[in-house]
């Protein structure tokens, strides 16, 4: 996932979906976490919104599908590795 974000952050977009499919979702998500932080710096008065926003985002009802959905792209990743298809980049 490191190097898929790195990736990213190069602007290497087909490279970066090789390493892991869900990096470009993640990049999204932690600039979204950083832009939350700064405006949580800048402006104490939203701060309500913003803390009820990532509650919201971490609830055990989005948790519980993304943490499937990783689990399902690893278990494809072996699969087509065993197949020596070179779909990913390890």
């Amino acid at each position: 996932m490191t190097r898929s974000i790195e990736e990213l952050w190069r602007g290497n977009f087909a490279l970066a979906l090789r390493f892991h499919p869900l990096g470009p979702i993640v990049f999204v998500l932690l600039a979204a976490l950083a832009g939350a932080a700064l405006a949580h710096w800048l402006r104490p008065v939203a701060r309500d919104a913003i803390e009820s926003a990532f509650v919201r985002l971490l609830s055990r009802r989005l948790l519980s599908p993304v943490a499937c959905l990783i689990l399902l792209i690893w278990a494809v990743r072996l699969v087509l590795e065993a197949c020596h298809v070179p779909a990913f980049i390890w």
